[in-house]
């Protein structure tokens, strides 16, 4: 197959090659040129040089080695002297940096968290033994400093039925169940049997096999279930064992007890020790089998509709008494892959807290479906180029480029983090690798069929004028859509930038050293056995004539049929594109518009994976993961610069925290400015007055310093008169904060001042909750942050000296507010930014590529639509301006270049001056090459489909759409563009090019391929087709009759 492709302009089988020195034919060839000529031809300098060299089978031969070479010096150091990147936490580098908000967050959190830097702060001061009376001021302020703790104890739960239950602080592995083809009847008594059905029958046995928490004869505990907790307050063995009246009598109880659990009557009852008397000892029974019953195992909405009589119940938790160390085995045994349901009712979700610790394993099966993509790729490498060989190089070359970038990653930029998603990189270079080679193959083929008997440098000199220049706008235009997410302030989309854009740069400087030199080898690999007396075997014969008979037909349709469906319909491809274009942009930024991300959880496993649907789907719906009021809080801090001085290319290096100079807390007018800083936050909308804790400082202080000195031996006591002197103030403060045990300086913060080791104070830290609920809703958190740092930005224009510093943070006790804020705003700020910043340099790239004005605008046109039509269907599929997603929009309109850049560089370099032919011309050099690359890249990303890590199939998604939809625009909307008001002649074209080339290398390269055309006009009008393109006469093919009708 291989020497059928690319020796049909002399094929061995039939035709007896050309004899004598390789130079003399090329000297005697019907072009005219000869060796002096090629030298001062119309191209660049550099170009004839590297082609001369890289010609010597000698050098070929060196390059090949001393690629191969760098690239394992460089592999070497990367994995021998750098730690090998650890994906065990997907979430890692998913917040942002940089920002003025993320300042706040992260010295906050340096503040909260055990500092051993030397500005650690502490709540406490060690002073070793201590006197009675400073015993007793300590102990009256201890609960303003909020130092005493409860601790709540569990006990083991049980009832005369048999039936016992683990401690409900081991509840934390639940299975939810629901119903098979959906409805509201779980809680009927044949759903319950049917849930334990399924449970005993496909769970418990693991489950005993396995370590699990036991009951008092040393069995597993029963695992928490409707169906169990009705067969216990019913003296019922097994839930197996219900009876109709048994579910009927529990749901009228939990009818009368509603009203109290959702006053909270019932959670006082549990863990207040105070049940209010109006609650019936009946709800209370069992351990407060009720409550846990509404808080854990029901939906929230059950409590309200089963006040009024309605137990419509649509899923249910099972909770399972297992310990966690087991869960991952537990998942792998029982859940993974399997669908565990009886017919009646079903496992839907799963509330195991196992996504991250499986995700790295996941991550790793699933490089699978990129291997299967990577070798269908080679496979239509290997089909169109028909060459094993160049099929091996350019396989190589991609993996060389992968290893290099990783180098230049750790060693030459010394970025300390790699995400996992850097993995996704390995897609992109499989797709770009295969269309450099598809195009400089291809152009190699052309060149040499038209030029048979030309010289090997001529040949490589004339397919990189023309090659390399497309392949390298197509990769710088790529790549800078990568690198400009360098402008986000989100770790792991920078890094993804810098590694990607860095993989397609060396993937593209492979393709003009690695590549020519490898075809250069194998071209005289062809040259020898055309001249040698090998015979093919039959079967050779057969597989040749397969090949060349499918490659007529690929060559046909490219020369006769779609030329004739892109001229013909011309106009109808531009007003529909156009308005599919407009369209889009509708969908785009009118509505349903780009949304930001909604919810804070980590998505890592596509949607329907079973953790997955428990953290989007079921976990909102029970009380136990959500509470009814989960307010935010607000927190003031005054002597701590708000700022982020560690590495924001690192995640874990967070900086040390740095204190304002200078500062004091004691000053009467800072002591004043304070009491009226807490009067002015009880004005506020986000004002909690339930709370009111955040300047209960100042008033406790009030307190404390009013009480009678009974045998007073320190001032602190008896005063009246506020403020106090700086003095007092100071060292009342420093009594309260003193301890006995060295304990209090292990760094725990709390609400008050703040002192260093020497016991002077530093800091103010005030903290209560505010009236605002969390939430993800990005409008809702910012009106309510806008509100409360104008505030606070307003008052401190009036802040005394000494209050040094002074901003403010708000956040959730759960984490994700406000760094999920956070994320929203740098997403909506940066992912655009970096798309603009990626179609500007689109433009640039097009202009000193073409040289036209003209062709740049339409190809920007056909881009613009391309991205809009891409980003548009994926909006419409349910995206969001998530993290990853945000990488992969700016890499939308790298990926939309390519096709019409080829396309546009072709119409440019085309022999005719005329808008029809250099349309021809355009589509029949490059559109067999743009359409295999399509092709190749569409398959790649169909076969990361079936993946379970979510991010190989959001890329899956997104190749395959921008490989079609850029395709499209580009081979129907940009050439019919050209087609009806392309340029003519040297039209809209800047001669800029004459600073760096002997001669205007386009225009005399038109007058040298029409000479040569003419010269051999019946040499090539034979057919040639080494991979579906066709060579020679860009019109060949089609008749001066078929142009007509086609104007």
């Amino acid at each position: 197959m291989a020497m059928a492709t690319n020796t049909i302009a002399v094929n061995p089988l039939s035709v007896d090659p050309p004899q004598g020195n390789y130079d003399e034919q090329q000297s005697t060839s019907t072009s005219g040129a000869t060796e002096d000529d090629e030298v001062n031809d119309d191209t660049c300098v550099f170009i004839t040089w590297y082609s001369r060299q890289l010609a010597k089978l000698p050098v070929a031969i060196g390059m090949i080695i001393g690629v191969l070479a760098l690239t394992g010096i460089c592999s070497a150091v990367a994995f021998l002297f750098y730690n090998i990147p650890d994906f065990g936490n997907p979430t890692k580098g998913f917040r942002a940096r940089g920002t003025d908000l993320s300042a706040r967050i992260v010295s906050h959190r340096n503040l909260l968290q055990v500092n051993p830097g030397p500005n650690q702060l502490s709540s406490g001061i060690y002073v070793g033994n201590m006197s009675d009376d400073r015993m007793a001021f300590r102990d009256a302020t201890n609960d303003w400093f909020g130092r005493k703790r409860r601790n709540v104890d569990t006990v083991q739960e049980g009832g005369t039925s048999g039936i016992q239950f683990c401690q409900e602080s081991d509840i934390f592995e639940g299975v939810v169940f629901g119903l098979v083809g959906g409805g509201k009847d779980m809680f009927t008594r044949q759903s319950l049997i049917s849930t334990c059905t399924v449970y005993e029958t496909h769970i418990e046995k693991f489950i005993y096999a396995q370590c699990c928490f036991y009951k008092d004869n040393d069995e597993c505990a029963n695992s928490r279930s409707l169906g169990n907790y009705v067969a216990l307050m019913n003296n019922r063995s097994s839930c197996l064992d219900i009876r109709e009246s048994d579910v009927t009598r529990v749901q009228h109880l939990l009818t009368d007890c509603a009203p109290h659990y959702l006053d909270k009557s019932l959670h006082k009852c549990k863990y207040d020790g105070e049940c209010p008397p109006s609650v019936p000892a009946e709800c209370t029974a069992y351990n407060h089998a009720v409550y846990l019953m509404f808080h854990y195992l029901v939906t929230s909405d059950f409590s309200t509709n089963a006040k009024m009589g309605n137990y419509d119940l649509s899923m249910t938790i099972v909770a399972l008494p297992v310990r966690w160390w087991v869960s991952v085995d537990l998942y792998k045994t029982v859940f993974q892959n399997k669908h565990l349901s009886d017919g009646k009712t079903a496992v839907v979700a799963l509330g195991f807290d196992l996504k991250f610790s499986l995700f790295a394993e996941f991550l790793l099966s699933d490089t699978l479906y990129i291997g299967l993509g990577a070798g269908l790729v080679v496979l239509i490498i290997w089909v169109y180029t028909g060459s094993l060989f160049i099929t091996f190089i350019t396989v190589l070359g991609m993996l060389m480029s992968l290893l290099i970038a990783y180098f230049a990653f750790l060693v030459l930029f010394s970025l300390p983090f790699f995400p996992f998603v850097n993995v996704a990189s390995a897609v992109l270079i499989i797709g770009i690798g295969a269309d450099d080679t598809f195009v400089y193959y291809d152009i190699w083929c052309q060149t040499k069929n038209a030029h048979p008997l030309a010289h090997t440098k001529t040949i490589l000199k004339k397919t990189l004028q023309h090659a390399s220049l497309t392949m390298l706008v197509t990769s710088l235009t790529t790549s800078s859509a990568l690198y400009s997410s360098i402008v986000s302030s989100i770790t792991a989309v920078r890094c993804f930038g810098v590694y990607s854009g860095t993989a397609i740069i060396v993937n593209f400087i492979l393709t003009v050293t690695w590549l020519p030199a490898a075809v250069v080898i194998y071209s005289r690999f062809q040259d020898w056995t055309s001249t040698s007396n090998c015979r093919c075997p039959s079967s050779v014969k057969k597989l040749v004539s397969v090949h060349t008979m499918l490659s007529d037909a690929w060559r046909g349709f490219f020369e006769h049929y779609l030329p004739i469906i892109v001229i013909k319909l011309r106009y109808v491809w531009i007003v529909v594109f156009a308005s599919l274009g407009v369209g889009a942009f509708c969908v785009v930024f009118i509505s349903p518009r780009l949304q930001l991300p909604n919810r804070a959880e980590f998505q890592v496993f596509r949607d329907t994976d079973l953790f997955e649907l428990y953290d989007n789907e079921y976990k909102p719906k029970f009380d136990f993961n959500v509470e009814r009021k989960n307010p935010l809080y607000l927190a003031l801090v005054f002597g701590v610069r708000d700022e982020d001085n560690g590495d924001h290319w690192d995640p874990d290096n967070n900086g040390m925290l740095n204190l304002e100079p200078n500062f004091n807390m004691s000053h009467p007018d800072v002591q004043i400015w304070l009491q009226d800083l807490c009067q002015s936050l009880k004005n506020q909308s986000f004002y909690n007055p339930n709370e009111g804790s955040l300047c209960a400082m100042m008033d406790m202080i009030k307190l404390v310093l009013s009480f009678p000195c009974i045998d007073a031996t320190t001032p602190c006591c008896g005063q009246t008169s506020f403020p106090y002197p700086s003095q007092l103030f100071e060292t009342c403060l420093t009594t309260a904060a003193e301890c006995d045990t060295p304990s209090c300086l292990d760094g725990y913060v709390s609400p008050g001042p703040l002192f260093s080791r020497d016991g002077s104070i530093k800091a103010l830290y005030m903290r209560d909750s505010s009236s605002i609920e969390n939430s993800m809703n990005f409008n809702y958190i910012d009106t309510f942050w806008t509100e409360a740092n104008s505030w606070f930005d307003e008052r401190l224009e009036s802040k005394p000296v000494g209050l040094t510093g002074g901003w403010l943070v708000a956040g959730s006790d759960d984490g994700t507010q406000l760094y999920f804020f956070n994320l929203q705003k740098s997403l909506a700020t940066g992912a655009p930014l970096s798309m603009g910043l990626s179609l500007l340099f689109a433009a640039v790239m097009l202009i000193l590529t073409t040289w036209n004005i003209l062709i740049s605008l339409y190809a920007m046109l056909s881009i613009a639509g391309t991205f809009s039509v891409t980003v548009g269907t994926l909006v419409l599929l349910g995206w969001r301006l998530n993290i990853f997603e945000s990488a992969i929009l700016s890499l939308a309109v790298g990926l939309s270049v390519d096709f019409t850049i080829h396309y546009g560089v072709a119409y440019r370099l085309a022999p005719s001056k005329l808008r029809l032919e250099r349309t021809l011309h355009s589509l029949r050099s490059v559109g067999s090459a743009i359409t295999v690359a399509a092709l190749s890249t569409f398959a790649a990303g169909a076969m990361m489909m079936p993946s379970t890590v979510i991010t190989y199939v959001q890329l899956g998604t997104f190749l395959m759409l921008v490989m079609t939809i850029s395709w499209v625009y580009a081979t129907f909307f940009f050439l019919s563009v050209c087609r009806v008001i392309g340029p003519q002649g040297n039209f809209a074209q800047i001669p800029i090019h004459r600073l760096f080339c002997r001669k205007t290398p386009i225009v005399q390269q038109a007058a040298v391929n029409s000479q040569s055309h003419e010269l051999h006009e019946n040499e090539n009008s034979k057919p040639f087709m080494a991979n579906g393109g066709i060579t020679g006469n860009p019109s060949s093919g089609i008749d001066e009759g078929s142009q007509t009708n086609m104007t």
